[in-house]
């Protein structure tokens, strides 16, 4: 229980890992998630409490889990898969910590409380989030879903085994952390003494006058640093925890472009064509894209005007059911450079009316509105000014385009207004009353307008085999043209190449999907298009290695050399040099500033010599903000309050922000609290304290835990 005692001495720190969704793994061998039985490996994926996690296993569960995930849903994108192996990750780590940490505690769960996590009024975040027990169109939780497994698997003792071994006990489990924290929350409480600080930190004010003079003012040109004194800062603070490197490795790369031909793109394009037949001819045209477009999405819902092209659009809208359009050629603007061949059928057509309209809208009072409404449509009758109106009164984002709302159906307007405009003349002007305001509102257009239903597959351009063959090619000459490391920036120069440079850290998994930086990603976002074999191969080169391939990495081959290796702990001089001058910059402008302000009697003195306005405010003990300043003043604020009496005049006070002189000009005592046990005050910090002593314990569990994790190396 030695995690208690560093609760209050981690009060800061921030943890990302949710208990709720801890997990001993869903979904074992009996649903048919069998792995990828990569056979014997030592390699060690991390450590916890000197626990080594097997990289077998790890990559074992993340296979399981993915290929249940898929079973739900089958375009499950890569960024979603590198969230399962985080989740993995985090599920075998807690596993180890809670496996220990709660040896030494018998928490009792009784089969009634079990049944109440399951299926009761508590349904625990672990069941609701578990695939199975989701509505897979709506993705939403179904207590029906749980009863029904349930009564399924009743039928075979493998079955039973599985509800044990993969619901019921991390379900346990997940409630045997719960009390854990519970046990700790209720064991922390605020003192009398405590409660007493508090009233007094906070109602205690000081009223104050001063001058400050901000170090923003001072320009840095008129201060000089030198490298004797950055270098006696860094020696002084490289072993703080602030300036700590957390290892990285700095390398450069060269990229071999791999973007379709003209011949990949015509193969592409005969591909569209004979999915075009199969459209036409397919029995359930929601099958056909399901399983053969690129992007899986059978939309069932009435479409309007506006979804393809222009020019397609234009044949869609006068198409008859049944009728097949395409191939044509298309671009995804959330994929720069994507390009994709296209075939719609039109699946199913009707009309419906859609009005058109201009409005003004008046927020406000309606006594003030509806008669400012009247006067401007006599304003709009006399002048015919309605666009010149709507850009002086409106008060949405129509004003500026003469309150035009251009076409639109029904459902598309909130019913007030809805009909109203249904409803009104044309050319009319009228007001509506809706929860937005009164609208000045004149209908200027009906018509029919065509929906549509459409079947889509799509057709994604990518290198073929010679496009492939090329571009590998010119990397496996670049990599055949060099001797060794120090001939890399000469060869690059000499094939026209671009030599980029970047650096990651140590524990970094997976490089950006943008292609132009190779930034590393934090693992559990990016790494698509091999991303992750490039993140591998960094953390497995040494210093001055060439990766001895080509990476293929987003539609480009890549060529990496390992430029440096920094390891954890203290930082180089060189990598904190700039942090450094910053605050060496600061100290000497407090140095200099403070030496300005010594000696004076008054503030009123110093005013006039320092040419600065004296400023009046108020302050409290457990301010951390001092007034007109930028950032937290906690030394400064703590230094006012070590003054004793109305009339004091402080020294040189050298803040973050810049140098302050204080007069106490009054004090306002707190109010003596009655009874501390009585008061919200004592419920309020005492609930504040427990709120944040789930993150807090798990914070200090980790750190002493001393988590290793070595999966960036894979």
């Amino acid at each position: 229980m030695a995690i208690i005692g560093k609760i209050r001495g981690n009060s800061t720190l921030v943890v990302g890992v949710v208990f709720g969704t801890l997990a001993l793994f869903i979904l074992g061998d009996w649903l048919g998630g069998k792995g990828q039985g990569q056979g014997p490996d030592d390699t060690v994926a991390g450590e916890v409490f000197g626990t080594e996690i097997s990289r077998m296993e790890y990559e074992k569960k993340v296979a399981e889990q993915v290929e249940q995930a898929k079973a739900n849903n089958p375009d499950l994108t890569t960024e979603q898969e590198d969230n399962i192996r985080e989740d993995v990750w985090n599920q075998m780590v807690n596993k180890i910590i809670f496996d220990k940490e709660l040896s030494s505690f018998n928490f009792v769960i009784t089969p009634a409380e079990l049944n109440d996590l399951i299926f009761g009024n508590n349904i625990q975040e672990y069941v609701r989030s578990t695939p199975m027990f989701q509505n897979r169109m709506t993705q939403q939780f179904s207590v029906d879903s749980v009863k029904i497994w349930r009564q399924r698997i009743e039928r075979s003792p493998e079955g039973k085994a599985w509800w044990v071994n993969n619901l019921e006990t991390p379900v346990k489990d997940n409630r045997r952390i719960g009390k854990y924290f519970n046990m700790i929350k209720q064991g922390l409480y605020v003192t009398s003494a405590e409660i007493q600080q508090n009233h007094i930190a906070n109602n205690r004010k000081y009223k104050i006058r001063f001058i400050t003079k901000s170090f923003a003012e001072i320009p840095d040109s008129t201060i000089k640093v030198t490298d004797e004194e950055i270098k006696e800062y860094y020696e002084k603070n490289k072993n703080k925890k602030k300036y700590e490197a957390g290892g990285s490795r700095a390398y450069s790369w060269v990229e071999f472009d791999l973007k379709p031909s003209e011949t990949d793109k015509e193969d592409a394009r005969k591909r569209a064509e004979d999915h075009a037949k199969g459209l036409k001819s397919a029995k359930s045209d929601s099958t056909y894209v399901m399983l053969y477009a690129e992007t899986k999405v059978f939309n069932d819902q009435w479409s309007q005007a506006g979804m393809f092209p222009a020019d397609v659009d234009t044949l869609v809208q006068k198409a008859d059911s049944g009728t097949i359009i395409g191939p044509f050629l298309s671009t995804d603007p959330s994929k720069p450079g994507v390009e994709f061949w296209k075939v719609v059928k039109v699946r199913d057509t009707k009309t419906e009316i859609e009005m058109s309209a201009r409005h003004i809208l008046l927020r406000g009072d309606e006594k003030v509105t509806k008669p400012r409404a009247d006067s401007i449509i006599r304003v709009i009758r006399k002048n015919k000014n309605f666009a010149e109106m709507a850009a002086k009164f409106g008060t949405d984002g129509t004003k500026d385009k003469g309150g035009d709302l251009g076409w639109f159906a029904k459902g598309a307007m909130v019913p007030e207004f809805e009909t109203a405009v249904f409803g009104g003349k044309m050319n009319d002007l009228q007001t509506v009353k809706t929860s937005f305001g009164i609208h000045i509102l004149e209908v200027t257009g009906k018509r029919e307008a065509k929906r549509v239903k459409a079947a889509i597959v799509d057709v994604k351009v990518t290198p073929g085999a010679e496009t492939d063959k090329t571009a590998r090619a010119k990397a496996v000459e670049f990599l055949s043209g060099m001797k060794d490391a120090t001939e890399f920036q000469k060869v690059a120069q000499k094939m026209n190449l671009t030599v980029k440079k970047n650096e990651i850290s140590r524990n970094q998994k997976a490089v950006d999907e943008n292609p132009n930086n190779m930034y590393m990603g934090n693992g559990s976002k990016g790494g698509t298009n091999g991303g992750r074999l490039v993140a591998r191969e960094i953390h497995r080169m040494n210093e001055n290695d060439i990766s001895a391939n080509p990476v293929l990495f987003n539609d480009k081959y890549v060529v990496i050399k390992l430029d440096n290796i920094k390891e954890k702990g203290v930082p180089e001089f060189e990598d904190v040099k700039e942090i450094m001058k910053a605050q060496v910059l600061i100290a000497k402008k407090g140095e200099q500033e403070a030496k300005k302000m010594k000696g004076a009697k008054s503030l009123e003195e110093l005013a006039t010599r320092l040419k600065l306005p004296i400023k009046q405010g108020e302050l409290s003990f457990s301010s951390n903000q001092f007034p007109e300043a930028m950032g937290y003043e906690n030394e400064v604020i703590g230094s006012v309050f070590a003054m004793s009496k109305p009339g004091d005049m402080s020294i040189p006070l050298k803040g973050k922000s810049g140098v302050y002189v204080v007069v106490i000009t009054g004090i306002t005592e707190a109010q003596p609290l009655k009874d501390t046990e009585k008061t919200d005050m004592k419920k309020n910090l005492t609930n504040m304290l427990r709120q944040r002593a789930q993150n807090d314990a798990y914070s200090a569990i980790r750190e002493l835990a001393k988590i290793e994790d070595n999966r960036s190396v894979y």
